[in-house]
């Protein structure tokens, strides 16, 4: 999504289009990285740290980071449709 905003930032200054007040877009956009971090580093604590234990008590760390890996995608899934 980064690199998505970068291109639309790009292809917005040159069709010469008007773009956010910059005081305004810079507290937004640091209140998102904020907001998307603390949130990330959640969701991976506790993917790594609670489910990823049990889950190599009983397969391996390929098998298991393989769920892991379907569960992720198949959540994140849901809000990118």
């Amino acid at each position: 999504m980064p690199a998505v905003n970068v291109v639309v930032f790009a292809l917005m200054r040159r069709m010469a289009m008007p773009l956010p007040a910059s005081q305004v877009s810079a507290l937004v956009a640091l209140l998102m990285f904020l907001a998307f971090f603390i949130g990330a580093l959640g969701e991976e604590l506790g993917w790594s740290g609670y489910v990823l234990d049990p889950l190599q008590e009983r397969l391996n760390a390929l098998q298991s980071s393989g769920i892991l890996g379907v569960v992720g995608v198949v959540w994140h899934l849901v809000p990118l449709l």
